[in-house]
């Protein structure tokens, strides 16, 4: 149980703290309770099994709000108040009286937020590749769409710097991002244009279907009610024109996801934490995925992951055969800033 009570440990010393108190509080509980620690032994090699707890655990507290426990979520119970010094152990009885439903979802759910406010990230990537083929179409493939609300990033508006504006303002989704560094992040006066749009996930989510947007819902961190409102915005921009997703492994079907993208569109293959959940073999056989595909035809590829301190926008680019790579942006892993440094 070592490493489960270090995942828990770093989740509430690093992850939680000052962004989710509750979240935090409960994590150095279960970090010290063997009882929970074999509980999360349960979720799957290839999930992060705090992610996973507290999601599964908010998503039966939304079917039930009547629970002592409810009254401890803020996403839930709109008191906000701080975490109660009985909240851990109303948080473990809970989980221990709802031990099968509970590991039932850790097998038939994966963390899979869509993290909308991350479309302000790659909106000025977007914009870059459409400079860089002169505004061709742009293909979209994304890696781990989960329900494809970054899929949609053109149909949102934008603010930077709290003064440049673009995108659809009337929009119910208006996403905000600081603006660090000297250099000047590439903006359109107009979006650029999109063709196909596609996503790729183990486990797609239908915004049509009520039990995957409560999934989503129940993602978001207790005390988000900004994201809430995100995900519900985009939700039902989503709702009116769907995007196309394929549920599957990128690692066996990207080559057949990239041919639906016709030859006469810019191929973008991008994804946003996404690939951490990936071994580092399956990251190896990934990339070589990409290499395989950039020599058959132009792409450009937006790697939006951890690779140091802080998030990178790292891109491959396959232009007639030729492969160049870099870092675009360092950015705030929930789209809250972004340095541009290419």
């Amino acid at each position: 149980m070592t490493g489960y009570k270090n995942a828990f440990d770093k989740f509430a010393r690093v992850e939680a703290r000052g962004s989710s108190p509750l979240y935090e509080t409960l994590s150095l509980g279960v970090a010290g309770d063997e009882e929970l620690l074999v509980l999360a032994g349960e979720v799957p090699n290839d999930q992060p099994a705090p992610n996973l707890l507290f999601a599964a655990t908010q998503y039966l507290l939304f079917e039930r709000p009547a629970e002592p426990l409810a009254d401890r979520f803020p996403s839930i119970q709109t008191s906000r108040k701080p975490p109660e010094e009985n909240t851990y152990e109303t948080f473990r009885n809970f989980c221990l009286d709802h031990r099968d439903e509970l590991v039932s979802l850790f097998h038939s759910r994966r963390v899979q937020t869509n993290v909308v406010q991350r479309s302000s990230i790659l909106l000025p990537v977007f914009e870059y590749v459409s400079r860089q083929c002169n505004r061709t179409q742009i293909g979209l493939v994304e890696i781990g769409s989960s329900a494809g609300l970054n899929l949609l990033w053109d149909r949102y508006g934008y603010r930077y710097g709290g003064h440049a504006q673009c995108g659809d303002r009337q929009n119910p989704v208006q996403l905000s991002c600081d603006v660090r560094g000297g250099n000047s992040l590439p903006l359109p006066d107009k979006l650029p244009p999109v063709g196909k749009r596609l996503g790729i996930d183990l486990n797609t989510l239908d915004v049509r279907d009520e039990d995957d947007v409560r999934w989503l819902r129940a993602l978001i961190w207790p005390e988000h009610e900004e994201r809430r409102d995100m995900i519900e915005g985009a939700v039902s921009v989503a709702r009116e024109s769907p995007p196309e997703l394929v549920e599957g492994n990128a690692l066996t079907e990207l080559r057949n996801i990239c041919n639906k993208v016709p030859k006469d569109e810019q191929l973008c293959l991008f994804n946003t934490h996404v690939l951490y959940q990936f071994t580092s073999q399956q990251q190896e056989t990934f990339a070589e995925l990409v290499d395989g595909i950039g020599r058959d035809r132009d792409l450009f590829w937006a790697n939006c992951e951890w690779h140091g301190d802080e998030p990178e926008v790292r891109f491959v680019e396959y232009t007639n055969g030729a492969k160049s790579t870099g870092v675009l942006a360092l950015y705030d892993a929930h789209g809250r800033w972004i340095e541009w440094c290419h």
